[in-house]
């Protein structure tokens, strides 16, 4: 990781404090050093300001000064060739402008790359799910938090349940649930426990209860809005207030599932063996009766629209859900995949397989325009692809990578 090479001073807050937030880079082990970088800019987007630099004595020096108002805003850097090429970029969450002293870590990489993570051990065959500042990763006794803030991997306090293929559910106080899975022999179960990621200095777990009777693995819990939840199988269980509910009314769901927020309240899509299933007003419709039990699903609410992308990785068909409306599209993907995962950032759909022998990611456009098939020879059995608050992926299998996207600052921007 290279050093501090960027200040922020922020200024002029009511109370008429300043803070400074030292922002350190951190370079994919794949992209080298930042040596062959001549020039570097940094943008930050609220309130709207540039600064460039070019090397002197092996450093740069950069400095932003601005007024701390309390608004949100996101730094982007980009380090340039002497050729004026875009050599690296990255990019941080959202984060509040006001007058505090903070630490942030952009991952610097080639655009449309993907790289080892700079913390990137985890632990073998994780299941993963987003948090409002990065990801967490459970298997076993072991649970895991990637802060995409400082691209740390902290590892948490030992789960007293071991649980593999448990199903993950994570809300927006960062409190996750941990519902099920299979036990030290292999046995599925109903168990449901919790793991508080924001408590200090390696999270809390709490045991709920045992639900023998809901018993299953390998299953997804897909949100559906004030905390709560659905958990795919069969039957479907609702999960609301630490506690659970058969939903046979609705059939059975998944194994694939992904939802999304509309004016008239959450919508979620299911893929499996019944087909294509919308639940929408507390209902199940099956939109396609095609079974789709090698599939992903991904939300991608362009343009306001509840939209969804079922991706079938036997027949390379995209179906696309908008409202009740199922278009099938052939040929979409460039090969078929085995066991796809997908996940959807600020601006791209990523595709991988669990058992691809390409050993590759495909990313496509809002409307799924191919835009790059990356050669990822590392991640030959990815196990979790999870879009991060700063518009990359973490991706595992069997150490944790970062797809970077392209600089949505540069003159490429996609």
């Amino acid at each position: 990781m290279k050093r501090a090479l960027v200040a922020l001073l922020l200024a002029g807050c009511p109370e008429g404090t300043t803070g400074i937030i030292d922002v350190s880079l951190a370079v994919a082990p794949s992209s080298g050093d930042l040596d062959p970088v001549t020039r570097l800019r940094v943008t930050l987007t609220n309130p709207e300001q540039v600064v460039e630099a070019t090397r002197t004595n092996d450093a740069f020096d950069l400095a932003l000064e601005v007024d701390a108002g309390g608004q949100t805003g996101s730094l982007i850097v980009e380090g340039f060739l002497d050729t004026g090429d875009l050599a690296v970029t990255g990019t941080t969450p959202p984060f509040n402008v006001s007058g505090i002293n903070a630490r942030l870590v952009v991952f610097l990489a080639p655009p449309l790359s993907v790289g080892l993570a700079p913390s990137n051990v985890a632990p073998a065959d994780a299941v993963a799910a987003p948090l409002p500042y990065g990801a967490i990763l459970a298997s076993g006794s072991t649970v895991q938090v990637y802060n995409a803030y400082d691209h740390t991997n902290l590892t948490g306090v030992a789960l007293a349940l071991p649980r593999t293929q448990p199903a993950l559910g994570s809300r927006a106080d960062g409190v996750v649930y941990i519902f099920g899975g299979l036990d030290e022999t292999g046995t599925p179960t109903g168990t449901l426990q919790t793991f508080n990621t924001t408590v200090a200095p390696r999270g809390a777990q709490t045991l709920i209860g045992e639900f023998p009777e809901f018993a299953r693995a390998g299953a997804v819990a897909v949100s559906m809005g004030n905390n709560e939840f659905l958990v795919t199988g069969d039957p479907a269980v609702e999960l609301v207030a630490n506690t659970l509910v058969p939903r046979a009314d609705l059939g059975p769901l998944g194994p694939a599932g992904a939802s999304t927020a509309t004016p008239s309240g959450r919508v979620a899509v299911f893929a499996g063996p019944r087909g294509i299933v919308r639940v929408a007003d507390n209902a199940a419709v099956v939109l396609d009766p095609t079974p789709r039990p090698n599939a992903a699903v991904v939300a991608t609410p362009f343009e306001g629209a509840a939209q969804f992308a079922v991706i079938d990785g036997t027949t390379r068909e995209v179906v696309t859900v908008t409202d009740a409306q199922v278009t099938v599209r052939a040929d979409v993907l460039s090969h078929p995949y085995d066991r796809p995962i997908a996940t959807f950032t600020d601006r791209f759909i990523i595709v991988a397989g669990g058992g691809d022998a390409n050993q590759d990611l495909e990313v496509f456009g809002p409307t799924f325009e191919p835009v790059a098939v990356i050669a990822a020879p590392g991640i030959a059995t990815p196990f979790s692809l999870v879009g991060l608050p700063n518009g990359q992926a973490l991706v595992g299998g069997p150490q944790l990578s970062l797809f970077t996207p392209p600089s949505p600052a540069s003159p490429d921007r996609r």
